[in-house]
């Protein structure tokens, strides 16, 4: 690993190198910074829901339940993206 650390920075030159491969990078980075906000909010937001001292049990499953659905379906939809 050691060894190929050394190579990284040149074939990151290269790739930058080329505006097309630039834009697809860029667009990728945006896409994946979508979807892993999209995830990231819903887990969030589950985990805070799940806090409340008063939450009952039926509303616990149901959100993790959800939140299930929702990861799965991201990552059905994988090649989607």
């Amino acid at each position: 690993m050691v060894e190929e650390w050394e190579n990284i920075p040149e074939v990151l030159d290269e790739l930058t190198a080329h505006k097309e491969q630039k834009a697809d990078t860029r667009r990728m980075d945006e896409l994946e910074t979508a979807i892993m906000a999209t995830v990231l909010g819903c887990l969030n937001r589950t985990s805070i829901s799940l806090q409340y001292p008063t939450v009952s049990l039926n509303t616990a499953a149901s959100l993790i339940a959800s939140l299930i659905d929702t990861v799965q379906f991201a990552r059905n939809r994988f090649d989607v993206y």
